[in-house]
């Protein structure tokens, strides 16, 4: 094993701990950090993208709904081997509830960054990449994935973000808009050749399968970088009716080939039960298995 995790796109990333910041650690092939102290209570986390790439580090204030983006948290920490390094200056933190173990991800530096690439063409993509543990510390991942891909157009003297086939897994551009008003995002749109919009509304918001009567519903977003053991939002009526959360540990279906355990916005799920979890006392789906996928 090494010390650094490569990634599509050309990332390249390495982690070390609170306990000692020089000394990066190794990593599988599937990303589980080895020689994790017991205890630990952070880790630092570094980005490398190939010099001259048309992309960049950002963190999303992921505490509030349609958090903004900054690169405040960033630092240039030099170059070497093709590439530019930058480093998060707050470390990944790490929280314990009893027996509960995870990285702190619902906050304004959360357990992951952002790496947003426009090409000259107008292809727009979002890599996320962080640290994250799904079994109470036992073994911590450094994990990177896709979140979102597409193209960018002009409407009406505004960008639009088209997703790409298939458009009901990556969604319409929501969440994520914020980042239009980011400097870095705004000067790899200054000089990309972005075509004016001439397609259907359901091409930029593509709609929902719809649900089966029963114990179904259908997943709005799942995110691994979420919760305790990555967490997600379903409907369980049709028409965004009835939201319920679903988290990793109540998911029984084989992880993919990256060995991590995820379902994407379109799916629709079956369920045995519902419970109630967090103090707002919320609606939860348990012993959640894939029913359907359209693509």
């Amino acid at each position: 094993m090494g010390t650094v995790r490569k990634f599509e796109c050309g990332i390249s990333t390495a982690v070390s701990t609170t306990n000692s910041k020089d000394n990066h650690l190794s990593v599988s092939e599937k990303g589980i950090l080895a020689d994790v102290p017991n205890g630990v209570k952070g880790f630092h986390l570094f980005i490398g993208l190939p010099k001259g790439t048309r992309a960049f580090v950002a963190q999303k204030n992921v505490g509030v709904e349609l958090g903004g983006y900054s690169t405040d948290g960033l630092a240039d920490i030099g170059g070497g081997n093709g590439l530019n390094w930058t480093a998060l200056a707050t470390p990944v933190a790490v929280k314990r509830a009893g027996q509960n173990v995870w990285s702190v991800w619902h906050t304004d530096t959360p357990n992951r960054v952002d790496i947003w690439s426009v090409t000259e063409d107008g292809l727009m993509s979002l890599y996320q990449v962080g640290v994250i543990t799904h079994n109470d510390g036992a073994h911590w991942r450094l994990h990177g994935e896709y979140r979102w891909r597409g193209r960018l157009f002009t409407k009406d003297g505004e960008l639009v973000a088209q997703p790409e086939e298939p458009r009901v897994k990556w969604g319409p551009f929501v969440t994520w808009k914020p980042i239009f008003d980011n400097p870095a995002f705004k000067r790899l749109v200054s000089d990309a050749n972005i075509l004016a919009w001439a397609g259907k509304p359901q091409d930029l918001e593509p709609p929902l399968p719809q649900i089966p009567s029963g114990n179904y519903a259908v997943l709005q977003w799942y995110v691994p970088f979420a919760g305790q053991t990555g967490q997600g939002y379903v409907w369980m009526t049709n028409g965004g009716r009835n939201p319920a959360c679903i988290h990793g540990v109540d998911l029984i279906v084989p992880p993919d080939s990256d060995g991590v355990k995820r379902l994407h916005r379109g799916d629709v799920v079956n369920y045995l039960r519902t419970g109630r979890f967090g103090n707002k006392d919320s609606l939860k789906l348990e012993e959640v298995s894939l029913h359907s996928r359209t693509w």
